[in-house]
């Protein structure tokens, strides 16, 4: 009995830990949707992190979610699915069809990666 409460308490730091991490890629990505249907490109860029504007610049990122809202639309939900490896993932229901979002965070709860996808 004591080994099962001892195992109960070494586990609930990672269960909170766990919780944590999901609120903070929820309220982002929430941010995210909110700011996308928004137009508001300039402020989802703000939220890159210095490496992914390395490789992004705000007139690239621009295109590209113009692309993005061209092809899908609005999106009107978002529920989370998984995590896979590093990344968040969120099934995104749109105007026209379903499209994933992908996102990871650093410490900082900055986008280290971000994309839309297919299904």
């Amino acid at each position: 009995m004591r080994n099962l409460i001892l195992a109960f308490i070494f586990c609930i730091p990672l269960v909170v830990s766990a919780q944590k991490g999901d609120n903070n890629y929820n309220v982002i990505s929430d941010g995210i949707v909110k700011l996308y249907n928004d137009n508001k490109y300039t402020e989802i860029y703000s939220l890159y992190s210095p490496m992914l504007k390395k490789f992004q610049s705000p007139d690239e990122s621009k295109k590209y979610l113009d692309e993005i809202k061209g092809k899908y639309g609005k999106i009107s939900n978002k529920k989370f699915v998984k995590f896979q490896q590093n990344y968040g993932i969120f099934e995104c229901q749109a105007e026209k069809g379903k499209v994933n979002l992908r996102i990871s965070l650093d410490e900082q709860k900055r986008l280290v990666a971000f994309n839309f996808g297919p299904q």
